[in-house]
């Protein structure tokens, strides 16, 4: 019988990451077929938590875990939904990549394994400080067990009220059909694309797309600052003149059509004495739209930001970017500061919260180990399901709407995307799927990265 220790636990007395839940996930690469057994967890209030309802009657999530190997039978009867109201069953699909557990991989925060675990061990203690009066069931898969097919063939899916996953872009185009096929919702919450879904009501992204970070970049610069010079750069690549002129296309629909756009030489951020020549205004306030966002634009990033701080002289200047201008550590807390740069996310967690604290701290005490930032995005997701459950039933996607439940790092705007621009996502033949439109942008002020006011 396979059961789910509460415990990640320990290997050779360091504070790797072994985690009894993956090894018991891919059955130790055997074949034999294993029992599923479930264990329940209690879900007593912890310290507050800012996230769920205070006064409702706490019941109990029960936590199943589901042998990605347990063969189904051909031609068994599918099961058959008669739940009363107010107890549902999520399933989650996390690739796990568990016959990796004992391998020193899991020693990076880096590697996948330890990315998922940190999320699946956010979702768990969600679940545990849910405060809602329904019965939840939680079902966990391995989805990186490579057999798919194995996974969406098993009743307890078959019966899921949601959807959580997988990762893989494959794999997540076929659970969206699925879930589609038999009613689901389904969550992404980890990739946002407008080709993973299509006519498709069930498929809800968590994660709000590109274009709408590019919207929230450029609707604050035109509303923060009306007079500036609004300068968007980029390098030469069609890419980045596509961005460019989409940037300055939502500027123009907002009024701005004075917009620069200034294609950098890449050479000049290498050597060289400018890069940006004299394009700056000194009577005015410069703001300076970077919409590059992945990782190979990473050294194109900071040659832009480094030059920006070294020629910009005494001219005022106001830097917006993607997230990934926050996470790369190439740019040091002086160019923040120097720019006065914004930066546009779904997810930001403050650090110095008491609640950031606890639950790091939790983590570290139950497991002996560091969490990623997943930890928290694990934490939102989970608690944002069982809240909207609560609130709404099954299908919640098509009711929730602005959520106004405070999260840890996450906010949730959820509307309808069109199928076509000529539509309204007024009813669910008009949608092509659901996305969340929350974005936050984040300014480094007195020392510290906080949200914009």
């Amino acid at each position: 019988m396979i059961s789910v220790l509460n415990r990640l636990q320990q290997l050779n007395g360091s504070k790797l990451l072994c985690v009894a839940l993956l090894l018991a996930l891919v059955g130790c690469g055997t074949q034999k077929k294993v029992a599923t057994k479930q264990t329940r967890v209690s879900t007593t209030p912890r310290a507050n938590q800012g996230n769920n309802k205070a006064n409702s009657k706490v019941e109990e999530v029960k936590w199943t875990i589901v042998d990605p190997e347990e063969v189904i039978p051909i031609g068994a009867p599918e099961v058959v939904k008669t739940k009363k109201l107010g107890t549902y069953s999520v399933s989650l699909l996390v690739p796990f990549s568990g016959d990796k557990a004992q391998s020193a991989e899991l020693t990076s925060k880096s590697a996948p394994a330890y990315k998922f675990i940190s999320y699946y061990a956010g979702a768990k203690m969600a679940a545990e400080d849910s405060r809602i009066g329904s019965t939840v069931d939680v079902n966990v898969f391995d989805s990186s067990s490579g057999n798919l097919g194995s996974i969406t063939d098993n009743p307890t899916l078959r019966s899921s009220d949601v959807i959580v996953g997988p990762y893989d872009t494959g794999e997540l185009k076929e659970v969206a059909e699925f879930a589609k096929a038999n009613k689901i919702t389904h969550i992404s919450p980890w990739k946002s694309s407008k080709s993973i879904a299509s006519n498709n009501a069930y498929h809800l992204q968590t994660k709000p797309s590109l274009t709408q970070h590019y919207q929230k970049m450029v609707e604050d610069a035109v509303k923060s600052f009306p007079s500036s010079e609004l300068i968007v750069i980029g390098n030469s690549s069609s890419s980045d003149k596509k961005r460019m002129d989409y940037l300055a296309k939502i500027a123009g629909s907002l009024g701005r059509n004075d917009v620069t756009q200034f294609v950098v030489n890449e050479d000049s951020l290498l050597v060289g004495d400018t890069a940006f020549d004299s394009i700056f205004v000194q009577d005015k306030t410069n703001v300076f739209l970077l919409p590059n966002w992945s990782s190979n634009d990473e050294s194109f990033i900071y040659g832009c930001v480094r030059k920006l701080r070294v020629e910009k002289g005494e001219a005022k200047v106001i830097v917006y970017g993607m997230p990934k201008m926050m996470d790369t550590e190439k740019i040091t807390y002086d160019f923040y500061n120097n720019l006065n740069i914004h930066i546009i996310r779904s997810e930001f967690v403050d650090k110095t919260s008491a609640n950031y604290r606890t639950l790091r701290t939790r983590f570290f005490n139950e497991y002996n180990a560091f969490p990623t930032e997943d930890l928290y995005e694990g934490y939102d997701m989970m608690s944002f399901v069982l809240n909207n459950l609560e609130n709404h039933g099954k299908n919640f996607q098509m009711k929730v709407g602005r959520d106004s439940n405070r999260y840890l790092q996450t906010s949730y705007d959820i509307a309808g995307v069109p199928i076509s621009s000529a539509e309204l996502a007024d009813k669910p033949s008009n949608i092509k799927y659901f996305e969340n439109t929350a974005l936050s942008v984040i300014e480094f002020k007195d020392g510290r990265f906080r949200k914009k006011r």
